[in-house]
């Protein structure tokens, strides 16, 4: 089961059969019109390279900067990832100084898309800037199309629990009372009479996000009832060009067979999948297939019919086609174990190299999205060379005996580590206590300076004043992408007269406002929300319109003098302690 199939069917309608297009042809169609022949000539790049540059010609006579993006948006989506990227730069370019509903946010997003086969981390951070500029436009298709991406990725290489609480706040809102009116906003007039099949497809895609959650927490039972949902769903709308590829549906009916125990079943719908992926270059589709055929034939007992799909999957990973995740490591191990029971040297090598390759860039995934599991990956080489460095030990110690000096080191070592860890802890608990004290104790006044000369009028420092309560009231300072020049438009306003007035009546400047507002939010949520303490930082960070935990975790100490780490360990402790008695 593959997160960026999903990615491909959100944004793709359907294939079709390569046909030659006439230049003047295309000159005589509208906007609209090539827009669909580009989504219908989807899979042959000669032709929607032609398709998109008459769109993308045609824009720049008319100096139409949002059809140049659409046009660069096109030209992105048809060639290799490195040209692809290069075209999802230029959709970035034209429109970030001016962003609409629409753009830089899907820039961004194909950026995203492409970058996933080479580095997951620099992906995600594309879909974290895309889901910033959705958030910001109220761009509710782009907004689920990221959240269902950065779900599966958290699924899959963070905490599976989490994800799926992240996925059933996502089902809220899909199913909310005013989604079609917000999410029909988001549509050009042109493909707003699909909006049906559109919001079906919506939850579709939800759906498989449960059923991709639910099989990662091995909750099949679950799952199961979710993909009955998915395959209604499907039924319903199958045929529409939105529902063209049901390649995804077989895949997760697939694995439930598999997790279920259904190995006959299994070894039919790989069948049926190996057909139809055999002249295309699905080849992820493929691995999955014979990785699920092979095992199910080994758990019945057909061990060398097994082994035979387990190493055609391999060669398909030589191809480097394949994105490795965590289920497809399943192919090497098995294998791994195999050649361990017919004692055969050369290629329990060969598989144990190829799992130390796999692990190497699981780990680095796996701290990227949560730290915890930095370790949790161990494989039998490293096993191995650990038991070797430790074997070597023992022999420099039999020849040297330096066991006296060796425990010494260690005690002074820990004793030290002991020390600060201590005196740490008393300082951060002054520190929290202080901070309590002041929050509930103490008002801060602020000191306006009336004598300050300036040339504005009281009529605007009012104004700007009124507008300025009017943004922390409705927690403007949230979003991420909050300036002050786009603050300063919010207020009716320039950049220079709101920075005098938050100078003059807040005795800050912009910077340090923003981060008051943001660090006193957090402050009051982490105390009264028990929900965000379960939130990691960066979650909490994001929740406080900060783009990174770092960020947050700085601005926090050096207003408070402690980590919020800290802090919500402190509030937890004392919420326990309070229901003890």
């Amino acid at each position: 089961m593959k997160y960026y199939i999903i990615i491909l069917i959100l944004f793709f309608s359907g294939r079709c059969v390569a046909q030659d297009l006439d230049q003047s042809y295309l000159n005589t169609l509208g906007d609209e019109p090539l827009l669909a022949l580009y989504d219908k000539h989807y899979g042959d790049s000669i032709a929607l390279e032609k398709i998109a540059r008459t769109y993308l010609d045609r824009a720049r006579k008319q100096k139409d900067t949002i059809k140049m993006a659409r046009g660069y948006d096109r030209l992105a989506r048809t060639f290799h990832p490195e040209k692809n990227i290069a075209f999802a730069d230029s959709v970035i370019y034209l429109t970030k100084r001016n962003p609409n509903i629409t753009y830089p946010g899907l820039g961004y997003i194909l950026k995203g898309i492409e970058l996933s086969n080479f580095d997951l981390s620099k992906s995600t951070e594309n879909f974290y800037t895309a889901y910033d500029y959705s958030l910001a436009e109220d761009n509710l298709s782009q907004l689920l199309f990221v959240w269902n991406t950065l779900i599966i990725r958290k699924s899959f290489w963070g905490k599976p629990e989490e994800a799926l609480d992240m996925q059933r706040e996502k089902e809220k809102l899909i199913y909310s009372e005013h989604f079609r009116k917000r999410f029909e906003s988001t549509f050009r007039k042109g493909i707003k009479k699909d909006i049906d099949e559109h919001i079906d497809k919506v939850k579709f895609n939800s759906g498989v996000t449960f059923v991709i959650c639910f099989i990662n927490n091995k909750q099949i039972d679950s799952a199961e009832y979710y993909f009955q949902k998915v395959k209604d769903i499907y039924s319903t709308n199958m045929g529409k060009p939105l529902f063209s590829n049901e390649l995804i549906v077989y895949e997760l009916e697939n694995e439930i067979n598999f997790y279920s125990g259904k190995y006959s079943n299994t070894i039919e719908s790989c069948n049926s999948i190996l057909k139809k992926v055999s002249n295309s270059n699905l080849y992820g589709s493929a691995y999955d297939a014979y990785m699920f055929k092979g095992l199910s034939n080994i758990n019945i007992g057909k061990e060398s019919k097994g082994v035979e799909m387990l190493l055609k999957a391999d060669s398909l990973h030589n191809l480097q086609h394949v994105r490795m995740l965590p289920y497809r490591q399943k192919v090497f191990k098995s294998l791994l174990e195999y050649y361990e029971t017919r004692n055969n040297k050369e290629k329990q090598i060969y598989f144990s190299k190829k799992i130390i390759k796999v692990d190497s860039a699981f780990k680095r995934n796996y701290a990227y999205y949560e730290n915890s599991l930095n370790n949790r990956i161990e494989t039998p080489t490293l096993l191995a060379e650990k038991e070797n460095i430790i074997k070597q030990l023992e022999k420099e110690v039999a020849l040297s005996d330096p066991k006296f000096f060796i425990s010494l080191t260690v005690l002074f070592i820990t004793l030290s580590i002991l020390l600060f860890i201590l005196r740490k802890r008393i300082v951060y608990r002054r520190r929290f206590e202080l901070l309590m004290a002041q929050k509930y104790h103490h008002e801060v006044q602020k000191n306006i300076n009336n004598d300050y000369h300036t040339e504005l009028s009281s009529e605007v420092i009012e104004n700007i004043l009124e507008k300025l309560q009017e943004f922390e009231s409705n927690q403007g300072y949230l979003k991420q992408s909050i300036t002050l020049g786009s603050l300063a438009k919010y207020c009716k306003t320039n950049s220079n007269y709101l920075s005098r007035v938050i100078n003059l009546k807040i005795e800050k400047n912009f910077s340090q406002y923003l981060h008051q507002l943001r660090l006193e939010y957090a402050m009051n949520r982490i105390l009264n929300d028990a929900t965000i303490r379960k939130f990691t930082i960066k979650a909490i960070a994001a929740e406080c319109g900060y783009k990174n935990a770092e960020s947050f975790s700085k601005a926090f100490y050096k207003n408070y003098g402690i980590y919020p780490s800290y802090y919500i360990k402190k509030i937890e402790r004392g919420k326990i302690e309070d229901l003890s008695k």
